[in-house]
């Protein structure tokens, strides 16, 4: 199958094929059976975490899509009846589309918006578009897997505009190297990074897009005084991620062709538990780990 690139459609369209996403092999990196859940699942509404992610990328991204969708709710004491009646008004004048925040996540998110467009990610930057879907299906030993991909802007390098460059955008509670890379570790950043990759080499090969050559994190936090780091992901762990997701869409498709998908364990195991719980160890606290809006 060739390869499909598609910039114009809406999430809520780009979800509703049952192809396998980085979302998906996250899940599988679980078991099998979390995996084949994320995929056919019931979707859940964003977290107000994911709405200020959204909110941030299409602020960042889609300037115009910012200014139409995101809305404030009016200050009305929802629990009198003309509160209630003032808020039923105000809900009846937005769109399906509609990113709903409160006052303080609003402004939260236009000054981490700033934050990004004045960073040195400008200087990197050339021409491309944002939120580019791309469809391809991948061969395993296990038969041929339907994949997509959803890429928060897919472009090329200024200083080379013939290299293809990834850009993705984080929220972070520390943007720094030390915490960020425990961040991208831990909610499977640099796997994301891979499967994004590999969308953009399947465009190439189609000769729909530029060699890809870059794959660009600009992590920002979400507090003052909303601090940005600019990161590359090191091409050996995306070739290691990518070996990692391959492995599961061939476990995923083995899962497929006999219609058995396994959770975590299949037999009984005997469990080791981290060291530090003993104090022979070091931990982890939460503030080395960014919140994954």
């Amino acid at each position: 199958m060739t390869s499909v690139r598609k910039c114009n459609i809406s999430f809520s369209e780009y979800v509703e094929s049952l192809d396998v996403n980085a979302s998906a092999l996250r899940a599988g990196r679980r078991s099998m059976q979390h995996m084949v859940a994320t995929l056919t699942g019931v979707r859940k509404d964003p977290s107000p975490a994911m709405l200020i992610g959204t909110a941030l990328h299409a602020a960042v991204l889609e300037p115009a899509r910012f200014d139409a969708c995101v809305t404030v709710p009016p200050s009305v004491d929802r629990r009198t009846k003309a509160g209630k009646e003032a808020y039923a008004s105000w809900l009846s004048t937005t769109g399906p589309n509609a990113i709903v925040l409160d006052a303080d996540d609003l402004q939260a998110v236009l000054a981490a918006a700033k934050a990004i467009r004045e960073s040195h990610l400008s200087d990197i930057v050339g021409d491309g578009e944002s939120e580019v879907s791309v469809y391809w299906s991948e061969d395993t030993a296990h038969g041929v897997v339907g994949c997509k991909a959803r890429l928060d802007w897919f472009g090329t390098v200024k200083a080379s505009p013939s290299c293809g460059l990834i850009v993705d955008i984080k929220t972070t509670r520390d943007a720094s190297p030390h915490a960020f890379a425990r961040s991208a570790a831990a909610y499977g950043y640099v796997h994301q990074a891979a499967w994004y990759a590999r969308a953009a080499h399947r465009l190439h090969d189609d000769g729909q897009a530029p060699r890809f050559c870059d794959y660009i994190i600009a992590a920002v936090e979400m507090d003052a005084p909303h601090a940005v780091g600019i990161y590359r992901i090191a091409e050996d762990d995306l070739a290691a991620a990518d070996r990692d997701n391959m492995d599961i869409l061939s476990r995923y498709a083995a899962c497929m062709d006999a219609r058995y998908f396994p959770g975590p364990t299949e037999s009984l195991q005997t469990l080791k538990v981290p060291d530090w719980i003993f104090g022979t160890g070091a931990t982890i606290s939460d503030d080395d780990l960014s919140v994954p809006f």
